[in-house]
């Protein structure tokens, strides 16, 4: 099986992010489930000009998972999302 790779997602990837987020969100059947894709655009958007950072998770290139996070003080980081 080949690798899982990570690298440090940017603005392009807010689509892509937002769309795992929404699949995240039905899942979990979570209230966010209901908003439109680009409301969760605008969403990923605010976090990632904002504090957040994502990381994605590739297999030959292809996205297989994301983590949104944010540091939080002292060697500590708050996930606020993982899929």
């Amino acid at each position: 099986m080949p690798p899982i790779n990570h690298r440090l997602a940017t603005l392009t990837d807010i689509p892509l992010l937002a769309e795992m987020n929404r699949q995240l969100a039905e899942d979990e059947r979570h209230r966010n489930r209901f908003r439109d894709i680009q409301w969760l655009q605008q969403r990923t958007g605010t976090f990632l000009t904002g504090e957040y950072r994502a990381v994605l998770f590739e297999r030959d290139d292809q996205p297989v998972a994301y983590a949104l996070f944010r540091p939080d003080g002292d060697d500590r980081i708050y996930f606020r999302q993982i899929l």
